[in-house]
């Protein structure tokens, strides 16, 4: 299949335009960006063509990044001739202080319109969420009927145990000494050439907003009748991986199942089994049912 031209983007990519607060990150390393990989953390939407144009894929970053974390996977799938949709979510990819006082609803809201706005083109719809991007893939499916499956890598429902204490301890201490911003909390990744481009600080008001709408997950995990694919790697730094067992179990979905991943840390799109998961996600799409 021909590969279709991408929309021109909003405006043209200059020295300026690259943030000097988005890095590419992996663990504890970071280097600036590109201009050429700013470009990548655009909003991607592509319609598709002939028959699969009529399935749509919608993938929802994680907390601090862009639609980069997903680029591989959406360029793939559009040549597919899948209708591909990779929002921007509000107070991402351009500087931290967009994070400062976004909420979670405003987050939800904005997928909850690219979740509207596929779907006007498609008559099925995969919904593959990261990290933050699962979290409100779950709360997106008890909003909105239609979805085929749910696709969850590394899905924030529950916290690593010490964020309990920063969230209601350190966190509020440091704003009140005029310090709001925390470590970068982007780039775990396993593959030695592998980065993620995501913020390298963390606002800490937008990550009470990632706790506060896990938290809400985890009460609505019982209304979630899609079915349901889970990828987790095994180690993962930035989410207890263990935990993917009890989301599975308390979800309401007849269908459901975890792929556990020996290879990758938690940015599983841009770690050693990101082509494996791709491949995977490419079946799950082309074996569903009508």
């Amino acid at each position: 299949m021909h590969r279709r031209p991408m929309s021109p983007p909003s405006n043209q990519i200059t020295k300026e335009d690259t943030s000097p607060d988005l890095f590419a990150i992996r663990r504890f390393r970071k280097r600036p960006v590109t201009a050429e990989e700013i470009e990548t953390t655009r909003p991607f939407y592509r319609p598709g063509n002939e028959e699969n144009g009529r399935i749509g894929v919608l993938l929802i970053h994680g907390f601090t990044a862009t639609p980069a974390t997903f680029r591989e996977y959406s360029e793939s799938l559009s040549e597919d001739g899948y209708t591909v949709s990779a929002p921007l979510l509000p107070g991402h990819g351009v500087t931290p202080d967009g994070l400062l006082q976004v909420t979670y609803d405003e987050w939800l809201e904005a997928v909850l319109n690219a979740y509207d706005q596929i779907q006007t083109a498609c008559d099925k719809i995969f919904v593959i969420g990261i990290s933050l991007g699962g979290t409100l893939s779950l709360h997106l499916s008890t909003r909105r009927n239609g979805i085929s499956k749910l696709i969850l890598i590394s899905p924030a429902v529950y916290p690593l145990q010490p964020l309990h204490f920063f969230g209601s301890v350190l966190f509020p201490l440091i704003k009140k000494l005029k310090s709001p911003f925390w470590f970068w909390v982007a780039g775990d990744i396993k593959k030695k050439e592998g980065f993620e481009l995501a913020f390298g600080k963390t606002a800490i008001g937008g990550l009470e907003q990632v706790l506060s709408g896990m938290a809400s997950a985890r009460t609505i995990l019982h209304e979630v009748t899609t079915d349901v694919l889970i990828f987790q790697a095994e180690t993962d730094h930035e989410i207890p991986s263990n935990k993917a067992h009890d989301i599975l179990r308390k979800i309401g979905s007849k269908n459901k199942e975890i792929v556990w991943l020996k290879n990758s840390f938690h940015d599983i799109p841009r770690d050693n089994d990101a082509s494996a998961v791709l491949e995977r996600i490419r079946k799950e799409i082309s074996v569903t049912p009508e």
